[in-house]
């Protein structure tokens, strides 16, 4: 039948499966996340895996799994105005799942000076992993770390949280393709954007969380890949833009 005019977002997603998945993703290099980060931008905000999707008679858009950061802070009693740094992660590294990763304000058990003083709070490291290299229990958290939305559900969701606020997924994968990549894109196309609060939070954002090997905002990043890479209904598209060109 030929060459299908989707075959891209086949070879991307299988890209992503090969190399951040399935292959040491703790080894993947900044240069490689910067430029997986333009992948993502093309299939998931600009939209090309959702027209896919529907060229290839599949309804609505294709889902995925990610972590439900303001889902896991109200079940664990966290306000999220006392969240000072987090990503929401979900991706794996060496063998552990790890999510909600970053640091919250809490009362001074000390002094007795409140979360919400202006200084002389505690802060306290948080982060959600499980060991994937064997069963594990199951958690009332199970849901939340991997609550399955529809693209544009996971785009407008928590991808991170700096000082309270909340930075969409899609505004990270904008970042990380437009900031840490150089800028590059928008020169290419002679637009110039201004830089918004969410952009302002992710620079506040760069070093402040870690995961594992990984800087906070590359783990990130690697976590949405891997979220693409390991959804079903992504890579029953890639088979059926496959098929298409039998």
């Amino acid at each position: 039948m030929g060459k299908s005019p989707f075959r891209s977002v086949a070879e991307d997603i299988q890209w992503l499966r090969d190399e951040w998945w399935q292959g040491e993703p703790e080894t993947v290099s900044e240069a490689h996340l910067r430029r997986g980060s333009a992948v993502l931008h093309l299939l998931l905000v600009q939209g090309l895996a959702g027209r896919a999707w529907r060229a290839l008679g599949f309804s609505g858009e294709p889902s995925l799994d990610g972590p439900d950061i303001d889902g896991i802070a109200a079940k664990q009693g966290i306000p999220m105005h006392r969240i000072v740094s987090m990503i929401a992660g979900g991706g794996r590294l060496r063998g552990i799942d790890a999510a909600f990763i970053g640091a919250i304000r809490v009362d001074n058990s000390t002094t007795g000076v409140s979360a919400d003083a202006d200084e002389g709070f505690a802060v306290v490291v948080t982060t959600i992993s499980r060991d994937a290299r064997g069963p594990t229990a199951p958690s009332d958290l199970d849901s939340l770390v991997n609550r399955t939305h529809r693209i544009t559900g996971y785009l407008n969701a928590a991808g991170a949280v700096r000082r309270g606020s909340v930075i969409t997924r899609r505004e990270v994968i904008d970042y990380f393709r437009n900031e840490i990549g150089g800028a590059h894109h928008d020169a290419a196309t002679g637009s110039s954007h201004a830089k918004t609060s969410g952009r302002h939070l992710l620079a506040e954002l760069e070093r402040k969380v870690i995961a594992d090997v990984r800087e906070g905002l590359h783990f990130e990043i690697l976590s949405i890949g891997q979220s693409v890479a390991r959804s079903a209904d992504f890579l029953n598209l890639a088979a059926a833009i496959r098929r298409s060109e039998t």
